[in-house]
């Protein structure tokens, strides 16, 4: 019995000191994970969460797809004075999954105009904010991070400033005075930039 016990004991620690030994050999043999992507595979961004602005670091060019006719050059700064900040739609990976080219919002006639830059011009940012507008329910909501923080009534423009479905908000007769988000958007007509409030 006592034998039996002994040989048990005499087993475990082997077996422990054969574990530790691997484990570490293994440990050591792993290195860090490599991703693999089809190269030139278009990749969506965002959510409900979080979105991804481009700020521009050098001056760049947008074209209507990647290495394809040129729209436009945008430069570090735009007409207002401000850094030009595109919204990231999407964006074009290499075969390390890491980005080439984004699709962007552009910010130009037409409304809703998107193109594509070089990666390596931009900074990309994490937005962790979202403003929505409903039209219907006429209610302007800022989110954070997802969550609601924000709701506010809002009145849509008059016919004169119809232009496809980005309205010009204005404060209600009934609101003055009180705390209120504007948000304006430019009519096709307009030679001044949009605004937003």
């Amino acid at each position: 019995m006592l034998r039996v016990k002994v040989v048990s004991v005499a087993l475990v620690a082997v077996a422990a000191s054969g574990c530790g030994g691997g484990s570490q050999r293994a440990a050591e043999t792993h290195g860090p994970t490599v991703r693999h992507c089809a190269a030139g595979t278009l990749q969506r961004v965002g959510s409900s969460e979080l979105a991804w602005a481009a700020a521009v670091r050098r001056p760049t060019t947008a074209y209507r797809s990647p290495g394809g006719a040129a729209i436009r050059r945008f430069g570090r700064v735009n007409v207002n004075g401000a850094a030009t900040v595109f919204g990231v739609l999407g964006k074009e990976v290499d075969a390390r999954c890491g980005a080439t080219w984004l699709q962007v919002a552009l910010p130009v006639r037409p409304n809703r105009a998107t193109g594509w830059v070089r990666a390596a011009d931009v900074q990309q940012l994490p937005v962790r904010t979202r403003i929505t507008v409903d039209l219907s329910e006429r209610r302007v909501r800022l989110y954070k991070s997802g969550k609601l923080v924000l709701s506010s009534s809002a009145a849509i423009g008059s016919s004169a400033d119809a232009h496809a479905t980005w309205p010009v908000l204005r404060e209600p007769a009934a609101d003055r005075g009180k705390t209120r988000t504007v948000l304006s958007a430019q009519p096709p007509s307009a030679s001044r930039p949009s605004r937003m409030y």
